[in-house]
């Protein structure tokens, strides 16, 4: 059994550049401040039902990335490896829609994933 999110992947670098175009100093922000903010822009603009963190992906990679999670939940039948995937719902892409109208990212730069274990709960051999 291991915690499950489905969302939305930002590199740290165009992370960095959604700072930028808010207005924050990024350069003094480590990845968990990077995560905070972008949850402060959310509550700022009323948008629920989403949460910023970082974590590695994909699984092993330690390649830093800023999930923007939509969909999060214990799921007892997966494991960090063997898991089934959250589907991009038209619900999620508007709220896609609404971060690249604010970031300037484009569709391509803000890959959906599913990540099982994004806390690294369990043991990866």
């Amino acid at each position: 059994m291991v915690y499950k999110i489905g969302g939305y992947v930002f590199t740290v670098e165009f992370a960095h550049l959604w700072m930028k175009k808010m207005g924050v100093d990024y350069d003094l922000l480590d990845d968990t401040g990077m995560s905070g903010e972008l949850n402060r822009w959310f509550a700022r603009r009323e948008m629920t039902g989403v949460w910023a963190f970082p974590t590695c992906y994909p699984p092993k990679s330690r390649k830093l990335v800023i999930v923007i999670a939509r969909k999060f939940r214990e799921d007892p039948y997966s494991t960090p490896f063997r898991y089934s995937v959250y589907e991009e719902e038209p619900g999620d892409y508007e709220w896609k829609k609404r971060m690249m109208e604010e970031s300037g990212l484009t569709d391509e730069q803000i890959p959906w994933a599913t990540i099982a274990d994004p806390f690294f709960e369990q043991s990866y051999g």
